[in-house]
């Protein structure tokens, strides 16, 4: 049998408390039923996105697509599977 990764399942107050300290609002009505409120779920992504690329600014957002073609361009065998990866934030 191969060997399979696991995560921790994380509580949900610690969570929130983890989106608090890296500044994106989130409640735990969203984060529980996130199926009611996804254009708020949406922008969450979005910001740890921006969080964990580096960016600032919400004007960055509209560079992400770019971004990720070009990654994928530099860093993977295929970078065509890549390309559509986030076709919500486009």
């Amino acid at each position: 049998m191969a060997d399979r990764a696991s995560f921790p399942i994380l509580k949900n107050s610690v969570i929130l408390q983890i989106m608090e300290e890296v500044e994106i609002p989130l409640t735990e009505a969203e984060l529980v039923e996130p199926g009611r409120c996804r254009e708020r779920v949406r922008e969450v992504f979005a910001r740890l996105l921006m969080l964990c690329w580096g960016m600032t600014t919400e004007s960055s957002l509209s560079t992400l697509p770019s971004r990720i073609t070009s990654t994928a361009q530099s860093t993977f065998t295929h970078p065509e599977l890549y390309v559509d990866a986030l076709p919500e934030i486009k």
